[in-house]
């Protein structure tokens, strides 16, 4: 997807909801009301039995559609009451309780981890300054990377990786991202939600709301219920959201290493594709300006690398990106057929003709030739003299042969491929790759699934690996980020009620009240405004920090 496109599609997406609104009508609360004829006495009642009708209300204004109900508010308190007097009431509570502790160690820690990151951010930027020259030539790009979602260019030592579409993730990812945002928005504010049933606290509404292409997700809460709760109620409220992120992105980790992953390759075998993850990987696209497109069908599988085996997850991204690649054999051919090649192409760099390339012997002090590697590195070919080429050993030597192996410099790469099912006449082969190996990792984006008819979509068992991958990276992300102290953010609440605990600070009183009850005496007064005091300092300075730490990264990505 280009930019242009995405651009066209968000447009129109929002053109035709303005149209959807004009043609149909609304009453003065903008609620949108189905152009159905004078219902029937059955669906009236149905109608009227449902929770959500006449209770939810859609608002668009300009890039904004918000949609909330109050459908959910009786469901909420009959939960309330049987999460109170259940049978498993303690042990909920101890369970949201677990997430309390979690949610204000995480809340404190960040107070340390934010200047930390600021100095480690600020460290790596000076060096990608310093050393901008040097990376130009060197940097890999994450253009396409297949099985992960953030590309380590090198630095080791790196913070944050951020995702954004078009620079550091491909573009066609943005819709995977936006759905899985908001799938962890519901599971957040699921969260809150029964964190506050549990704590008898009357949800008024629930609602979703899209500005342009974020999406969002909120749940209304009784003020008045939320103020006279003690801290630590407050404190289980305010985590419980970030506490379901964590919940969920342990099930997700679980489920990756553990059997479901192989039952999961089982039914989607069953559904057309086979897993081919153990003995190469599937050419799932290839940039339409490659050379290679020409040679590798989509679906062709990827079986080595010049002699490493594509059998691990990332042997692909480890040997294309890797400055120096081990060594490998050389091949065996006739000493006197080879004093017969030319030698033009290894001593000048013009050479004469682009299908060849300069091989030397093993042996140092060994002159260098000029020969076709298709030759010379293909099993399937003929060889020099019509003999099959053979990799070096101990026979060379001895049947009058000498071992060759490209001179360095030379940039070539064997890729042994093998044809997809559906191309019954093709065989095997070994395509020979002239350029840099990045420029491969670069052009071909592979999978672990093959389907088995070209009928069958090739990248849908891959939209669905990645989609869950952003799951488990946006569950993370809202966990650490919304318990950091920040306005606005569940961690702010965090605080509030972690001081009002630590203090002794009664809930709902101001220092500025003159209640006798309210404030028996200056020390009362006191840790009000104390509390406010640090409250502000720890926010601001939050605050401070973390715009730090986002613009840092975002100028070390543009560099």
């Amino acid at each position: 997807m280009s930019a242009k496109a995405f651009v066209l599609s968000i447009s129109l997406f929002w053109v035709l909801l303005h149209t959807l609104k004009r043609i149909v009508p609304t009453k003065p609360g903008r609620q949108l009301i189905l152009p159905l004829q004078r219902p029937r006495p059955q669906l009236e009642s149905r109608l009227l039995s449902n929770p959500f009708y006449g209770r939810t209300h859609f608002t668009l204004r300009s890039l904004r559609l918000e949609i909330v109900t109050t459908g959910f508010s009786e469901s909420h308190d009959a939960l309330s009451w049987r999460l109170r007097n259940g049978r498993l009431a303690t042990l909920t509570r101890t369970i949201y309780d677990m997430g309390a502790f979690l949610g204000v160690f995480i809340s404190v820690t960040s107070v340390v981890i934010l200047p930390w990151m600021v100095m480690k951010l600020s460290r790596e930027y000076v060096a990608t300054l310093l050393t901008s020259d040097h990376s130009a030539s060197s940097t890999m790009h994450g253009k396409r990377s297949g099985t992960h979602l953030a590309v380590n260019n090198g630095n080791s030592g790196t913070v944050i990786e951020p995702i954004i579409p078009g620079l550091t993730v491909p573009l066609f990812h943005l819709p995977m991202i936006i759905l899985a945002v908001f799938v962890c928005l519901i599971v957040h504010e699921s969260g809150h939600a029964l964190s506050a049933a549990l704590n008898a606290v009357p949800m008024h509404s629930a609602g979703i709301s899209f500005n342009v292409i974020l999406p969002g997700a909120f749940v209304s809460l009784s003020s008045a219920s939320m103020k006279d709760l003690p801290p630590w109620p407050r404190i289980r409220i305010a985590s419980g959201g970030a506490w379901h992120n964590i919940v969920f992105w342990a099930l997700l980790w679980f489920a990756s290493f553990s059997g479901m992953t192989a039952g999961t390759g089982r039914v989607v075998s069953w559904l057309g594709w086979k897993y081919v993850g153990d003995i190469g990987r599937v050419v799932l696209s290839i940039d339409k300006n490659s050379p290679l497109r020409q040679h590798m069908p989509i679906g062709t599988l990827i079986m080595t690398l010049d002699d490493t085996k594509m059998i691990s997850p990332v042997a692909w991204s480890d040997y294309l990106l890797h400055p120096e690649p081990p060594t490998s054999a050389g091949w065996c051919v006739s000493r006197s057929w080879l004093r017969e090649q030319p030698k033009a192409c290894c001593v000048s760099s013009a050479t004469s003709s682009n299908e060849m390339s300069c091989f030397v012997e093993s042996v140092l002090g060994g002159e260098g030739r000029c020969l076709n590697p298709l030759l010379v590195m293909d099993p399937a070919a003929s060889g020099p003299g019509d003999v099959p080429p053979s990799r070096c050993d101990e026979r060379c030597a001895l049947e009058n042969q000498v071992c060759l192996r490209p001179q360095q410099g030379e940039e070539l790469l064997r890729i042994g491929v093998e044809p997809p099912p559906w191309m019954p006449g093709a065989h095997p082969g070994i395509i020979i790759w002239r350029g840099p190996k990045h420029e491969v990792w670069d052009q071909v984006e592979i999978g672990n699934f093959q389907p088995r008819h070209w009928m069958i979509p090739i990248y849908l068992p891959m939209l669905i690996s990645t989609f869950l991958s952003y799951l488990s990276i946006v569950n993370i992300s809202l966990f650490a980020f919304n318990l950091a102290p920040l306005s606005y953010l569940d961690g702010c609440e965090i605080l509030d009620a972690s001081l009002d605990l630590a203090l002794k600070v009664r809930p709902n009183v101001r220092a500025e009240d003159s209640d006798p009850e309210a404030i028996s005496s200056r020390s009362g007064q006191w840790r009000k405004l104390w509390k406010d005091r640090l409250r502000r300092i720890v926010t601001i300075s939050s605050n401070s920090m973390m715009l730090v730490v986002i613009v840092l990264t975002l100028a070390r990505e543009i560099a």
